[in-house]
């Protein structure tokens, strides 16, 4: 006696295309909401670095100050148009940002960090910068038209 049921016919396994588009659909629109809030997150984080190299330099400089009666503008090594400098080769650590000490002297320096690359495209925090008090600046305009304690240097 047989057994197998013959009622049902013979069917190949397997997915069909339209079953493989719907799931190339699904992934795409998981992908495209997906994909430009890591962006954003990236460029969130890639703050920290202009952030924490802008302390870094602050220190450096308060250092520079005790030792020597004077901020410096040199943020390398000494060299022979300044005989000190705060050796700080390695400031900005992932090089989301230029690092630079836009004036300096005996009373106070003025240092900025701003965005390089992939990081412009950052259109709330392309500029950071600091100065002897600890005044904190930032955004995207000029230095001169940054805001004071701006948002760039929250906890967003």
């Amino acid at each position: 006696m047989n057994y197998r049921n013959t009622a049902l016919p013979n069917r190949a396994s397997g997915i069909t295309l339209v079953e493989l588009m719907v799931v190339v659909v699904m992934v795409s629109i998981l992908m495209s909401i997906a994909v430009p809030s890591y962006r954003n997150y990236i460029l969130k984080a890639n703050r920290v670095d202009a952030k924490t190299s802008l302390l870094r330099l602050a220190s450096a400089q308060e250092k520079h100050y005790l030792q020597n009666n004077t901020y410096t503008g040199n943020l390398t090594g000494a060299t022979t148009d300044e005989p000190s400098g705060l050796g700080m080769d390695d400031i900005s650590t992932y090089q989301h940002f230029t690092i630079a000490i836009i004036e300096a002297d005996a009373t106070g320096f003025t240092a900025t960090a701003t965005a390089r690359e992939g990081q412009i495209a950052d259109e709330e925090c392309t500029l950071f910068a600091m100065n002897e008090v600890g005044q904190k600046f930032g955004g995207v305009a000029p230095i001169s038209e940054a805001t004071n304690e701006p948002e760039c240097w929250g906890n967003r």
